[in-house]
């Protein structure tokens, strides 16, 4: 009877010990695309950079840089241990600075812990669920948030201190927000976000005259 026991418990390991090596391996993982799956099937044009190799956001920006002033797109990696995560993000090459122009409506800003909306309204990144359906799935709809799906976009900006595991954190954190909403308005809706290298500027209203 010891014998079967023995047995019995030499087997029962070896089984978990199986799915902790597949587990281990990200065999079981899922993997996360942004802005959507189609938009890496030219992957050499991909420069792979990953998160937990980085000091800060100083760092990251200083590597994105050097990608997309040779001409590349830098694919942010970072995973869990539950997926994986891949974001190709915009971001302006500073040699040539081609500024693209994105009407203020379909931008929200995310810098420090504050999601910037429209120059207007500042809402906690905590409320990036809300924010993001709303902004994303606007259709025009609310002057304040973007003109379409396709439009609409994330600038993202921090101190060059900002410390990549807290990087990693606030992407998770728009990650799961995102998939959320996915899982109630179709796979095909993008994710795009842009690295910003400067803070948002307030713009200031010019005082009302006095008559």
């Amino acid at each position: 009877m010891k014998k079967v026991f023995y047995i019995l418990l030499i087997t029962l390991t070896l089984i978990n010990c199986d799915k902790t090596i597949k587990k281990d391996h990200g065999s079981t993982k899922e993997t996360f695309y942004y802005p959507r799956m189609t938009s890496f099937q030219n992957d050499s044009l991909l420069k792979k950079v990953e998160i937990d190799s980085l000091k800060n956001f100083g760092e990251l920006l200083k590597l994105t840089d050097e990608i997309v002033c040779d001409n590349k797109i830098p694919m942010i990696y970072f995973e869990n241990e539950k997926a994986e995560f891949k974001f190709l993000m915009g971001k302006e090459c500073l040699i040539v600075l081609n500024i693209a122009d994105y009407k203020e409506r379909n931008v929200i800003f995310i810098q420090g812990d504050s999601i910037i909306i429209n120059d207007k309204i500042t809402k906690p990144l905590d409320n990036i669920d809300k924010v993001l359906k709303k902004h994303i799935l606007n259709n025009g709809k609310d002057p304040k948030y973007s003109t379409s799906i396709e439009e609409s976009i994330i600038f993202y900006h921090q101190d060059s201190s900002f410390k990549s595991q807290d990087i990693k954190k606030q992407l998770l954190k728009i990650s799961y927000a995102f998939h959320e909403m996915r899982k109630t308005n179709g796979d095909s809706i993008p994710l795009k976000m842009k690295l910003q290298d400067y803070g948002y500027i307030y713009v200031e209203e010019p005082p009302i005259p006095i008559e």
